[in-house]
């Protein structure tokens, strides 16, 4: 029979050999191998699987359910509170939670998010499960239900201390994304000329740093203020770029200018208190795994008070012999203490009674891997929105933003005006739907467009709504004249998910007016495009072989709903039919059109640059967290002795910081440090909220203690050795790419201006086509055409190379973030294990396929 996605069918339906591997796959898992084992028959002829599409919910947040799932193929993410806690691929176990308890509600949302159909077998554990309630059940009926506790509090105590990881990295990637914000926004205040309330202490690391970084001495006659401080550093940037023009001095002056305020916001940050920044630390509170282990001893020792002790000579072992050590402190070994439970103590129903001990030792597993969610999501939710802060500090940095509302508006009355268009025009308009390609009939000319509008008034608001779209994005830029915009370029309005394939990117320019064009190459989302920018045109992916010409470009355009593109063909640019024109055309028509076109291809080349290295910014951000997480691990776990002049500055930060005394002479072992500061925090914050329970109490020592050993690890240069060395991806600088490329044919007309005063590596990177293609300058207007058609193909190519290593720089990041956001923990036999039960998955995949 055909399958049906989104839909569950019992297996007994399928091949009898699918049933066979779905066994076999169960047998995988601890808690579904036990529940096979003990149920046997009633189990498997109760199992299911089906095929669900990307965004389908499996499980949903608040719901009731007891049955478990298995992900065998796809991916999924868990969604708590609207928020992705854990990205999870096949095969991959999950629901489990669901069997605690009768009324356990769901405590995530687990949804498909692969493209490819997801398989999915249900395994419903309901009716297997026995009522403690219930006398009429005999007491050796419990043992099955001890057992798929015992596996089910397994399974969930080895996930939470397998990602408690997470919580770590996660807590780093929070302060350092704080430090970046607080250094940006220190930044900003200080270029504005805000006074920062700083105190002499302070005044005297600015001082120090000024020494440092540029070599000036604060005078002893100034006083110490952001004014001053601006001043003396740029009398020294006037004097170190004298020799330049003034409006290049100008830019590189301020660029140079705001690079110092970052360097000393980030080093005054490191002294300030926490309490004068900016942004201070949030107020998060962190999961605290000892606070796990407090409440199992807490269960136990309630439990054992309702039953009597067996009368044996030997002692009953204490509740920390049930727990591990090392970085497993505070893992409970559950089946050893159920064996010494039935040993010491009598009890009338013993399987009844261990089985409910199983029962709510897991339920407290799963309330603090509930309670380990919520404290990611927060942490994952407050980074989000420092994020969002620092993208919106960096846009009030440059230019105030386009209304895209207002634009869309616009766009609208354009719409409606071509469809009057294409009611008026005489050509039937052919072409296959959602996918763009050039026709001139099809997408007119402006001017031919506004003449088919039948009123005055309608021309009019067509004119007055499409120059102000172009005005909104300084598209003309005073060098596009209007006969230019109305003759030479096509409108374009496409729909939602229509796209423009690489052919065609290939053989027009493409004008994008729309903050919700996608950019794709070879089919994948790269990134948004820039509305106002150039893409495309003859030299994007231009390969020359045995004197052939070919392009390899991958890259289309799609768009997320109706948007505006102009369409400029390149048989449209006036040097492609005549390359032979009069001086006073070139001057007039040629060279305005060929200092835009350029402008905008540096426009372009810059753009593409820019989300290479923010790319590169976001790995080495990444980078940073991951090092320190490491260190902080290390710092933590490991017996480090600590050099003399380290721990020196250690002991010197605590007392200061914290008022805790630690002996300069005592031998600082890290491990031993680390579990002093933690008991110093504890007793701390005991003593300061005495009104807090002892959890609340405990989970707020423990995030203190965390942002103390943040602090910390930073200051520890030793620790550098002996952490995981991390890949770099270093980009080429691109304006000195270009600047050589373009060097053999510019240099002999810039002469000196090039070698000194290079306009490509200037603070605000172009050329004066007008000055660099005045005829005046050149033999004939061949030579100039030619000339303008190399500068433009060199800043094409540097252009689509960049976007290649957009991409590259893109799925090192993705490969970077996919390879070092989970644990280093499998051994050599769970590789032996996945890889079988991928064999397994790939042959009843293979079987229900044949099957349907």
């Amino acid at each position: 029979m055909q399958w049906e996605s989104n839909h569950y069918y019992s297996l007994k339906e399928a091949d009898p050999m699918c049933l066979q591997i779905v066994i076999s796959l169960l047998k995988a898992y601890p808690l579904t191998k036990g529940c096979l084992d003990t149920l046997g028959i009633k189990l498997q002829e109760k199992l299911a699987f089906g095929f669900f599409n990307i965004g389908k919910d499996i499980i949903t947040e608040g719901d009731s359910g007891r049955d478990i799932f298995l992900l065998c193929t796809g991916k999924m993410d868990v969604i708590v509170n609207n928020q992705v806690v854990v990205k999870m691929e096949s095969p991959s176990l999950v629901g489990e939670k669901g069997i605690i308890s009768e009324n356990s509600k769901r405590a995530a949302t687990i949804k498909i998010t692969d493209k490819d159909e997801a398989l999915v077998v249900k395994i419903p554990m309901g009716s297997f499960l026995r009522d403690f309630n219930d006398t009429s059940i005999r007491d050796d009926q419990f043992t099955q239900v001890e057992k798929i506790y015992q596996n089910l509090f397994q399974g969930i105590q080895e996930r939470l201390f397998d990602y408690i990881y997470l919580q770590k990295s996660l807590w780093e990637e929070t302060n350092s994304t704080l430090e970046l914000l607080n250094t940006q926004m220190l930044a900003k205040s200080l270029d504005n000329q805000k006074d920062p309330g700083w105190e002499p202490e302070i005044w005297s690391i600015v001082q120090k740093h000024l020494k440092l970084k540029l070599g000036l001495t604060w005078p002893a006659s100034a006083p110490l203020n952001i004014a001053n401080l601006r001043i003396g550093v740029l009398r020294f940037l006037d004097k170190k770029f004298a020799s330049l023009d003034v409006t290049k001095s100008h830019t590189i002056k301020q660029m140079e200018w705001r690079n110092f305020l970052l360097s000393v916001s980030e080093r005054v940050l490191k002294s300030l208190p926490e309490n004068k920044k900016l942004f201070p630390l949030p107020q998060l509170e962190l999961f605290n795994p000892s606070i796990y282990r407090m409440r199992l001893i807490d269960l136990l020792r309630k439990l054992e008070k309702r039953f009597e002790k067996a009368k044996i000579e030997k002692m009953v072992p204490g509740h920390n012999d049930f727990f591990g050590v090392g970085d497993r402190s505070n893992e409970f070994n559950l089946i050893n203490y159920l064996a010494n439970f039935y040993k010491y103590f009598r009890t009338k129903n013993p399987r009844r009674i261990q089985a409910q001990i199983a029962q709510k030792i897991a339920s407290i597993a799963a309330e603090c891997e509930n309670q380990f969610n919520q404290s990611a999501v927060k942490m994952q939710n407050f980074i989000t929105d420092v994020k969002k802060r620092n993208i919106a500090t960096k846009s009030e940095a440059t230019e105030k933003q386009i209304d895209m509302s207002k634009i869309n508006k616009l766009v609208l009355i354009l719409q409606r005006g071509m469809e009057i268009y294409k009611d008026n025009a005489a050509t039937f308009f052919s072409g296959e739907i959602g996918k763009i390609k050039f026709d001139p009939n099809k997408f007119p000319t402006f001017s031919t467009f506004q003449v088919t509008m039948r009123s005055q008034a309608l021309r009019k608001q067509m004119h007055s709504s499409f120059l102000s779209v172009l005005k909104a994005f300084k598209f003309q830029k005073d060098i596009l004249t209007n006969e230019s915009l109305h003759s030479l370029f096509h409108i374009c309005l496409i729909e939602k998910n229509d796209t423009i394939l690489p052919n065609e990117i290939y053989a027009n320019y493409w004008f994008t007016f729309s903050d919700q064009i996608k950019l794709k190459y070879e089919n994948e989302i790269l990134l948004d495009s820039n509305p106002g920018m150039e893409i495309g045109g003859e030299y994007w992916g231009l390969q020359k072989q045995k004197g052939e010409i070919e392009t390899d470009s991958k890259v289309s355009l799609q768009a997320e709903n109706t948007s505006l593109i102009l369409i400029l063909p390149i048989i449209n640019l006036p040097w492609t039919s005549n390359q032979s024109p009069t001086n006073q055309i070139l001057i007039e028509e040629y060279l305005p059109l060929m200092q835009w076109l350029f402008d905008k291809q540096i426009e372009q080349f810059v753009f593409l640059k820019e989300m290479r290295d923010q790319f590169v910014q976001q790995w080495l951000e990444m980078k940073k967290v991951l090092e320190l997480s490491q260190k902080t691990n290390q710092f933590e776990q490991k017996a480090l002795r600590l050099p003399r002049e380290e721990g020196f500055q250690i002991s010197a930060w605590l007392k200061d910081n914290l008022g805790l005394n630690i002996d300069q002479n005592e031998a600082m072992i890290s491990n031993q440090l680390s579990k002093r500061i933690y008991n110093f925090v504890l007793r701390s914050t005991s003593s300061d909220k005495p009104d807090l329970s002892i959890e609340q109490c405990g989970n707020l020592a423990y995030t203190k203690w965390r942002n103390i050993l943040f602090e910390i690890v930073g200051q520890i240069s030793s620790l550098n050795k002996i952490v995981r060395a991390l890949p770099n991806n270093p980009p080429v600088p691109a304006f000195d790419r270009l600047a050589k490329k373009l060097t053999p044919i510019l240099s002999h007309i810039l002469e000196d201006t090039w070698k000194k005063q290079n306009p490509i590596l200037s603070g605000n990177p172009g050329l004066n086509i007008l000055s660099i293609l005045h005829p005046d300058k050149h033999n004939n207007s061949q030579d100039i055409i030619k000339l303008y058609q190399s500068i433009f193909e060199i800043v094409s190519e540097q252009s689509y190379q960049l976007l290649l290593e957009v991409k590259q720089q893109k799925t090192f990041l993705e490969t970077m973030k996919d390879k070092y956001s989970q644990l280093d923990t499998t051994s050599a036999s769970e590789v032996s294990k996945i890889d079988m039960i991928h064999g397994l998955v790939t042959r009843l995949v293979a079987q229900l396929k044949k099957a349907s």
